[in-house]
Formats: C-alpha cells, sequence, structure tokens
C-alpha cells in the first residue's frame, strides 16, 4: 500500500473519531445525553477506530519518518476517552474497555452481557459465528456500518481476518465483507469433510472411563 493510500485511511478513521468527539462533547454539555450502555458502545467504538489508526500510523511512518500525525490521534483518543470515563464515573459505571473485552449490553440487567463472537476460518464455526454477529453487531441499528465492520474486523483472526482485510473501512465496503466471508467459507462440503476429518483425531479411550467415554461421545 503506497503513502498516499495509508494516509487516506488514516484520515476517513481521524474523521470517524472526531464525529465520536462531538457526539461525547454534545452529551458533555447536555445537549444529547447519552446513557451509560451507549457511552460503553461508544468507548468500545473508540478503542477499535484506535487501535486501527495506530496500525496505519506505524505505516506510514515506516515510509515517512519525518510525519509527525502520531501526537494528535493520541491526544483525541486521550480526550475523548477521559470524557467518556468521566460521565460513566458520574453515573457510577466506571469501567475501562479493552478490543479483547469488549461486551454488548443487552436490554435487561437480568441477563449477562454477550461477548463478541470470534472466528479464526475453521469452516465447521463458520455458521455460529456468523449467526452470533449478525444477532449481537448486524442487526444493532445503532451503528453504521463503519462502527459494524470495525467490530468485524476484531472478531476475525487468522485466515479469516486476512480474506476480508483488503477492503477499506467504508459503509459501502461492509456488506463486501461480510458476502465475501460468505463465498469463502459457507461451503456445505467443506465443513462435512472437515467435521469428518475430525472424528479421525479423536483420542482413544484406553479403558472403560465414563468421563473419557462421555468426552468421546
Amino acid at each position: 500500500m503506497t503513502l498516499e493510500e495509508l494516509k487516506q485511511q488514516r484520515t476517513i478513521i481521524k474523521k470517524n473519531i472526531s464525529r465520536i468527539k462531538t457526539v461525547i462533547d454534545a452529551s458533555v454539555k447536555g445537549e444529547k445525553p447519552l446513557s451509560s450502555a451507549d457511552l460503553k458502545c461508544r468507548l468500545g467504538i473508540l478503542e477499535s477506530y484506535f487501535k486501527q489508526v495506530l496500525s496505519i500510523q506505524s505505516k506510514i511512518e515506516n515510509l515517512d519518518a519525518e510525519d509527525n500525525g502520531r501526537a494528535d490521534i493520541e491526544d483525541s483518543y486521550c480526550y475523548i476517552n477521559s470524557q467518556i470515563q468521566q460521565q460513566l464515573s458520574e453515573d457510577g459505571h466506571n469501567t475501562t474497555f479493552t478490543d479483547s473485552s469488549f461486551a454488548v449490553s443487552v436490554p435487561t440487567n437480568k441477563l449477562p452481557r454477550l461477548k463478541l463472537p470470534t472466528f479464526n476460518g475453521k469452516y465447521s464455526d463458520y455458521k455460529n459465528f456468523i449467526t452470533s454477529f449478525k444477532q449481537i453487531i448486524d442487526r444493532e441499528h445503532g451503528l453504521s456500518n463503519i462502527e459494524k465492520f470495525n467490530h468485524l474486523l476484531n472478531c476475525l483472526q487468522g485466515h479469516a481476518l486476512e480474506t476480508v482485510k483488503a477492503f477499506h473501512v467504508t459503509n459501502e465496503n461492509y456488506p463486501k465483507a461480510l458476502e465475501r466471508l460468505k463465498a469463502r467459507y459457507d461451503n456445505s462440503t467443506l465443513i462435512f469433510l472437515e467435521n469428518i476429518t475430525s472424528l479421525f483425531d479423536l483420542p482413544e479411550v484406553s479403558k472403560s472411563n465414563s468421563d473419557q467415554l462421555r468426552s468421546l461421545r
């Protein structure tokens, strides 16, 4: 990827971060107050954007050692993060999020929060992953496609992540990324063969042990 393309990607993500800042500032001023659940969701999205833009910034610096964009990125992140944390603290829900621990809140306090699913490219896991992802993220009308795309990237690992990495993070590319995943992993034949192969990898049961038999079954 060229230096110009990297800077263009950085600009797009910085605009998304600025949009979050605008929303948070409005909440601080009392113009459009946000609930604790919404604040936590925005914080998780901010973490996602920050992780991506730092990765891009490092690539830019490898090509242009004089680039000084890192300070502005870090200042923006620290400011928005502190504003969100302050509001959460005032609401009595102070917490800190990282990408690995980000969870989506469900409507009722009686149920546990749902953690985002992960997928590393194992064919037999695809249907469970995509069903959970669509239920938790894709059907969430309060999220833009860019926000959904960032959640998708955070859920993917290994070969699955490589499958959609070529797409720029835009509203238009989010459904294309989902379709690319479906085209590659929603393959009944490969899922069947993977399940059959796994049967031959089952551990041997050396004796009539109820725990081992139960595990084998």
